[in-house]
């Protein structure tokens, strides 16, 4: 850590090194619990708007016929194969960054590759792709609340009158 700051005195280079660690520490483990919650919610409130949805069409014989209570199904579903995809799209990243370290640093220890080589490699592999979880998380809560819209759509002529 000195050689790379060289302006501050060098009995503070272990602190704040240590400072920094324990931060990072600590933001990746908040990172990874609101993570957990946010994949959970989203399987949870597609699940049971999808579950709720083909309990009502089964219960309901005359919306059966119906296209509308089918494209709200589907919508819905839609939502929970994005979760899915998104579950095993950071399962095998995860895999893959790991793979990649352990590979690295095997060839690091046998001199065949340098530290920078090392690390530029897994700051390249972890940026690769990195879109893809925000994309599909953001697309399942999407197909949520269009799912919740095209059924409000749908059950107003139901509840006109009747609600």
């Amino acid at each position: 850590m000195s050689e790379l700051r060289r302006d501050e005195p060098q009995w503070l280079s272990p602190i704040r090194a240590k400072h920094l660690d324990d931060r990072f520490d600590q933001l990746n483990t908040l990172l990874n619990t609101v993570t957990g919650s946010v994949w959970s919610y989203l399987l949870a409130v597609n699940g049971g708007a999808a579950a709720g949805m083909l309990a009502f069409i089964g219960a309901k014989p005359d919306l059966a016929v119906k296209p509308w209570p089918y494209v709200v199904l589907g919508v819905f579903v839609l939502g929970l194969i994005l979760v899915g995809v998104a579950h095993a799209f950071l399962a095998h990243k995860v895999q893959r960054l790991t793979d990649s370290w352990v590979e690295g640093t095997d060839l690091y220890y046998q001199n065949k590759m340098k530290w920078s080589a090392l690390i530029d490699r897994d700051v390249a592999l972890v940026a690769r792709w990195k879109r893809v979880p925000w994309v599909l998380g953001w697309g399942a809560l999407l197909a949520f609340v269009a799912g919740v819209f095209a059924a409000a759509i749908g059950f107003s002529p139901i509840c006109a009158g009747a609600c």
